[in-house]
């Protein structure tokens, strides 16, 4: 990837499969490249990861809402943890399959849509 042509929907999508998948970084590689046609290795996620998206406030927010299941709705990342979890949605991974985290995930997705 040309260092420069990130796009907001790129990073949002690089954070779902990290953050919400167990993919490793050739799957997501490949998903990524499936999704947005471009040439990106794993080596250019993995490095956009490290240096500019796991400590940032999109993951932060998705971190947090994770780890404590709170939607919340005053969050500047709102917006940012709805479209990850979309994304996580779109794939079938072993954490889908815990019936509590589907149910905090539909029962947040469903309260954040109605709100908005």
């Amino acid at each position: 990837m040309v260092h420069g042509q990130w796009t907001k929907e790129h990073d949002i999508f690089v954070i779902a499969l990290r953050m919400g998948t167990n993919f490793d970084w050739d799957r997501i590689g490949q998903e990524f490249r499936g999704r947005f046609g471009t040439p990106t290795t794993k080596k250019d996620l993995e490095s956009r990861w490290n240096k500019n998206l796991k400590s940032g406030k999109p993951a932060l927010a998705v971190d947090n809402y994770r780890h404590s299941g709170v939607f919340d709705d005053s969050s500047p990342n709102i917006e940012d943890v709805v479209r990850v979890i979309k994304i996580i949605l779109d794939f079938s991974t072993p954490i889908l399959e815990d019936p509590q985290f589907c149910e905090l995930i539909s029962f947040s997705f469903l309260k954040f849509r109605v709100e908005s």
